[in-house]
């Protein structure tokens, strides 16, 4: 009798742990590094090529502030309007564009080349590298660097890509320049961003903690309007 009976318990316990198996569950194993959000896929903005045709202008609103010894100014704002007025052959016969710079009160000029991929601008008709104020190496996309200005003694980066609103526009798929330029004791920070087939929409550029010289300074741009040819 007591073999009969534990030959019904070891069925029982046969059948039970059975039906366990059958209705267990294997634990999901994750992945570390699925719990991690990938970052988003920024698309492949390029911009071969910045406007520079006669008749082409763009009108800036600028918030400007005058150098000042050891701090920062009162900003004055005014609009600003960048037309290419001409053509001119500096020496070399490099050809040029004139871009004739208008605020209340003066005006800047300068003279807009290429050399090789680089657009350059200088002030002077002698292009020399002390002078360029700027320079852009094409094409434009993501990841890109160079030296904003000849003497610069580390780059500036396209460092991301967004849709912007400047003024009455919205740029999609700006590209973000950033980083600091000019000579050690000319340091600034410049943030610009490029827009295709628009050029410069937004700017700023500042020398505050950034240079050992001690005047100070920090000038904003904004697009208002533009007419490419």
């Amino acid at each position: 009798m007591k073999t009969l009976l534990f030959y019904f318990l070891a069925l029982a316990f046969i059948a039970g742990c059975s039906k366990a198996d059958n209705n267990y569950t294997s634990p999901i194993v994750v992945d570390p590094a699925d719990t991690v959000p990938h970052p988003p896929v920024l698309p492949n903005i390029v911009i071969d090529s910045l406007p520079d045709t006669v008749g082409d202008s763009w009108t800036y609103l600028v918030n400007d502030t005058p150098y000042a010894f050891n701090s920062m100014g009162t900003p004055t704002q005014y609009n600003m309007t960048v037309t290419i007025t001409g053509s001119i052959i500096l020496p070399g016969g490099i050809n040029a564009n004139t871009w004739l710079y208008t605020y209340p009160g003066g005006t800047d000029t300068q003279y807009v080349f290429r050399k090789g991929d680089t657009v350059c601008f200088s002030p002077s008709q002698t292009i020399s590298v002390y002078d360029m104020v700027k320079q852009y190496v094409l094409p434009l996309q993501l990841h890109h660097s160079w030296r904003y200005t000849p003497m610069s003694t580390q780059p500036v980066t396209i460092d991301s890509v967004a849709d912007i609103t400047v003024g009455p526009f919205t740029f999609k798929n700006s590209l973000r320049i950033s980083g600091f330029a000019g000579r050690p004791d000319e340091w600034f920070n410049i943030r610009e961003w490029a827009a295709d087939k628009v050029g410069i929409v937004k700017k700023y550029l500042s020398t505050r903690n950034a240079t050992n010289n001690p005047f100070q300074h920090t000038v904003t741009w904004a697009l208002l309007s533009y007419h490419l040819q």
